[in-house]
């Protein structure tokens, strides 16, 4: 059975400051330990643990740049994670 799963997805064109605002805003989240996304109506918040998982991804070709950056983390159990469960 799988578990319930929200999701929300923030896909767009932006000004690279506009960007720098909420790069800036998701570091202050993950420093108090509380990471909010919200997209219109929809909102999401997620509680980042001390130890986190990353991944970085950067790459250039001939017309254009990524980069790609991914944090994750177990849930702990009070917020209906897995005790003792490693990724």
């Amino acid at each position: 059975m799988e578990k319930d799963k929200q999701k929300i997805k923030i896909e767009g064109v932006m000004q690279c400051a506009d960007l720098s605002v909420v790069l800036e805003q998701l570091i202050a989240d993950m420093k108090n330990g509380k990471l909010a996304v919200q997209v219109g109506d929809e909102a999401l918040l997620l509680h980042p643990c001390p130890r986190v998982n990353v991944v970085v991804k950067a790459a250039t070709n001939k017309d254009a740049e990524t980069f790609h950056l991914e944090i994750s983390w177990k849930r702990p159990p009070e917020l209906g994670g897995v005790a003792g469960a490693a990724r």
